[in-house]
Parts: C-alpha cells; structure tokens; sequence
C-alpha cells in the first residue's frame, strides 16, 4: 500500500511539473483577428523550466502565433489566429502540457479569413485558381497585342514615310539630268507606284527620242519637258492613291 501511495505521489508531481501556464496579456483589449499585437507575458510558476523563446513562430492551439518573443523583457508579439471562444488554450510542447490564458478581449473576425499569415495559409478554390489563371493569360495577351499593334503601326508609318518622299523625287525633277536619273530609277518607282505605269511609259517614250543623241536642240527639251509636265500633271490629280 506505501509502494502504490509513493508512485501516486511520483506521478502528481511529474505531472504537475510538465505543466506550464503562461499569462498572456495584450496591450488592447479590442483588435482584429491577425493584427499583430504587443503583449506582456509570464510564467505562473516561475519554477518552471520552460525557454519561453522556443514558442517564437509557433502556433499554440492553432489560436495564438508567437510572432516575437523576448524573454527578458517578459515581451512579445503575437497574433490571434482565430476568434477564441474561451480564456485559455492548451498544446503539448516538448513534452509539456503548454496552456496559455489571457484576460477578457474582444477579438474581431476578418473580412477574409482566408488569407496568408505567417506560412500558413488556406489552398484557394478551383473557381479562384481558375479566375487567376484567366487573368494572367488575359494580361499576357493584352501585352502581346499591344506590343505587336504598335510594331505594325511603326512599319506603316516607316512605310509611308518612304513612300512620301519617293514620290516627292518623282515629282520634283528640275532639269533634263534629273529627268535622266528619274528614268533610270524606273523599276522602283514602278515596283512602289504601279498606277503609273502607263503615264510614265509615255513619258518614257519621249525621252528614248532624243536620250541618245550627242546634242538636243532646245526644242527637243521642251519636248521632254513636256512629256514629264504630263506624267507629274498624273500623279498629282490622284494618280497614285495611299499616299
């Protein structure tokens, strides 16, 4: 009957001894679930052999998340988790029986509990996964367009630009050499102006009459002149179109 008293007085006081409650005491008695909170905190039994720093990152009762501890300062940072229904919460931690109690406090659920804290998290629901999928594939295609619009743009406007002054030196010739090296640029303004094939032909025909001779009397001149005022008269009452 002693053998069985002593081990009953063995069992209570190891048990007593794996027992550690922790006072928790925030410095609001009013915040939001998962606002980060200062808070002074304290064993009950100072002859406990519990390092409260092993708590930090931990989340006791999956209700309070120790944040920041410092032992010292009998100080840490802490976030509630959850809306607790009652004043305490226990786990088993490194062999001991934690229970951590606190003062009445109002905790105010969020709007979203579904959120991100601390590594710990809520995987979200297909139908979200899927609205995430369709907007980053609708960004990279607006992106895309974009890019490919304002390349397109930039080519027309190069385009167009060339095009300009080519017909501008179509346009300009001043003298009989220039009417000579406008011939001899022939196949690119028919490759870009292919309208004016027929007027620049005529044009064309006229200046063979006299091109090749050793001299050419004045009127001959005007002659070429002439034929190259009606290919120019052509051009510019909208005989090229897109420019």
């Amino acid at each position: 009957m002693k053998v069985i008293l002593i081990l009953v007085l063995i069992l209570l006081s190891s048990t007593t001894w794996a027992r550690v409650v922790i006072e928790v005491q925030p410095q609001k008695t009013i915040f939001n679930q998962g606002e980060i909170l200062e808070a002074q905190i304290r064993l009950r039994d100072q002859a406990t052999a519990l390092d409260l720093s092993l708590l930090t990152g931990k989340n006791i009762g999956e209700t309070i998340y120790f944040l920041e501890i410092d032992p010292v300062k009998s100080y840490a940072k802490i976030i509630f988790t959850k809306v607790p229904t009652t004043q305490q919460v226990m786990e088993n931690f490194n062999g001991q029986e934690v229970t951590l109690i606190w003062p009445n406090v109002e905790v105010l659920p969020t709007q979203e509990p579904k959120s991100f804290l601390f590594g710990e998290f809520t995987i979200p629901t297909p139908l979200k996964i899927l609205y995430w999928i369709m907007g980053a594939g609708l960004c990279l295609f607006l992106t895309f367009f974009i890019l490919r619009w304002r390349k397109i743009r930039k080519e027309k406007k190069t385009v167009a630009l060339k095009r300009k002054k080519l017909l501008q030196s179509l346009v300009s010739a001043s003298s009989y050499p220039d009417l000579v090296n406008l011939w001899e640029q022939k196949k690119l303004y028919l490759q870009e102006f292919p309208q004016i094939e027929q007027a620049f032909l005529q044009f064309e025909s006229t200046l063979f009459l006299y091109q090749f001779k050793a001299h050419r009397t004045q009127r001959e001149l005007d002659e070429i002149d002439a034929a190259y005022r009606k290919l120019k008269d052509f051009i510019q009452q909208g005989g090229v179109h897109g420019i």
